[in-house]
């Protein structure tokens, strides 16, 4: 038999906590960065191109989706009670949300950018080797965001869930 230190359980449920949040924000206010960056130098490179205006747009556009998304999510961060299972859910859902949109990044991010990205290479006389660079960069994101999702952040849920696991079994410490 053993005893459940609670209050190192509470600091160890809130630096999970904390650390999920870190990354919800580090990916939020990154994504929001380069997209806004990257329109706006597409913009100024060469707006006069149909297809450079079309690109600053999905890019303006992907930025008003992950804006949307984070106040979503902040908001349903305050349905979450103080206790050790309510702070364990909490973490676990703010994983969950940056599983889901890492499963859901080809949708959402690739595919949008990349069909005017595409557009604009079509329309020129453009080196193959240029074509490879674009195609590679785009297969590279994605790789990227996989690895993460098997590596870090499925991991990262499972750990807490194992946590969650714990408490449910010993239910005075909810």
């Amino acid at each position: 038999m053993f005893t459940i230190n609670e209050k190192e359980l509470y600091n160890r449920i809130q630096s999970k906590l904390k650390g999920a949040k870190r990354m919800n924000n580090l990916n939020d206010f990154g994504l929001i960065a380069i997209s806004l960056f990257t329109s706006v130098m597409v913009l100024v490179i060469k707006a006069t191109n149909i297809w450079n205006i079309v690109t600053a747009i999905v890019l303006i556009l992907i930025t008003v989706f992950i804006v949307a998304n984070r106040l979503r999510r902040v908001k349903n961060n305050k349905q979450f009670d103080l206790s050790l299972l309510g702070g364990l859910n909490h973490a676990i859902e703010n994983i969950n949300f940056e599983i889901r949109r890492s499963k859901t990044f080809l949708l959402w991010f690739l595919i949008p950018l990349s069909i005017p990205s595409f557009m604009k290479l079509a329309q020129k006389d453009t080196s193959i080797w240029i074509w490879l660079a674009i195609i590679g960069a785009f297969l590279l994101s994605y790789f990227v965001t996989r690895l993460g999702l098997q590596k870090t952040l499925l991991p990262k849920k499972r750990n807490l869930e194992i946590l969650k696991e714990k408490l449910l079994e010993n239910p005075q410490h909810q």
